[in-house]
C-alpha cells in the first residue's frame, strides 16, 4: 500500500517512491524543500508539553479521547538523525527515528500511537479518504499539497531515512509516522486527501507523534 499511495501522486513523489524500494547501493535522493516554518490553527486552544529530559517545549491538542503532540518529536536519542543531517530540518519536522528507537522515545506520561489510537484520529478527522487533507499543516507542504489543519494535528511532510547511507527522501512531499503496533507506518502525500497504512520494517527513519489518553 507505501507504494500504491505515491502511484496516485505526481511525478516528483513517484521519484520518492522509486527510492523508497529501491536497494540501498546507492545515497538515494534528497528530495526535501523545507517546510517554510510550522504554523498552527489559530482557531485551536493548544495545550503545552516541556520535555524534562532536554527542555524543549512542544504544543499539544485535544482529539477525541485522547491528547496528541502537534509536532513531531524532536528527542535525540542513538538511532534517531535529522533529515539530511541538517538541523534545520530537524527544527522545522523533528527527527527521524528507526523503529525500534521509535517505542522508546516518547516522554515520560506519554507513548508512541498504536494502530487504535491513530484509527481513532482518522475517524475523528472524517475517514481514511479525507483525513489527511484535515491533518494536514495549512503551509509547508509542496505544490500546493496543504490542508486545512481543522484539528490543530498540523502535520509536516518529514520525509523518510533508510538505514543503508543515511539517504533521505521526500521532506516537503509526505509524512510518515510510526505506529507501536507491529511498527506500523502512517502515511500522507501532498497530493492526496486521504492518509494510509503499511508495515515496512523497522529499519526505517520515520517521524514520530507522541499521544496520551485524555485526562478528564
Amino acid at each position: 500500500m507505501i507504494k500504491s499511495i505515491f502511484v496516485r501522486l505526481a511525478f516528483g513523489v513517484v521519484i520518492i517512491c522509486a527510492a523508497l524500494f529501491a536497494g540501498c547501493g546507492d545515497n538515494g535522493v534528497n528530495n526535501g524543500m523545507g517546510g517554510g516554518g510550522l504554523q498552527f490553527n489559530p482557531y485551536i486552544s493548544y495545550g503545552s508539553l516541556v520535555d524534562s529530559r532536554d527542555g524543549q517545549s512542544y504544543r499539544t491538542v485535544r482529539i477525541g479521547d485522547r491528547i496528541w503532540m502537534a509536532e513531531n518529536l524532536n528527542y535525540e536519542t542513538s538511532n534517531s538523525w535529522c533529515y539530511g543531517n541538517s538541523d534545520f530540518y530537524c527544527a522545522t519536522y523533528g527527527r527521524l527515528y528507526y523503529g525500534y528507537a521509535a517505542l522508546g522515545a516518547c516522554p515520560l506520561g506519554w507513548r508512541l500511537p498504536s494502530d487504535v489510537d491513530w484509527d481513532d484520529l482518522v475517524l475523528a478527522a472524517g475517514g481514511f479518504e479525507v483525513a489527511g487533507e484535515r491533518l494536514k499543516s495549512q503551509i509547508g507542504w509542496n505544490d500546493s499539497g496543504n490542508g486545512t489543519d481543522e484539528f490543530g494535528f498540523s502535520a509536516l511532510p518529514g520525509g523518510y531515512g533508510r538505514s543503508c547511507r543515511r539517504a533521505f527522501i521526500g521532506a516537503g512531499w509526505a509524512g510518515f509516522w510510526w505506529s507501536a503496533t507491529k511498527l506500523g507506518v502512517w502515511i500522507m502525500g501532498f497530493d492526496y486527501n486521504g492518509m494510509e497504512i503499511n508495515y515496512i520494517g523497522e529499519h526505517a527513519g520515520l517521524s514520530v507523534r507522541c499521544v496520551q489518553d485524555r485526562r478528564h
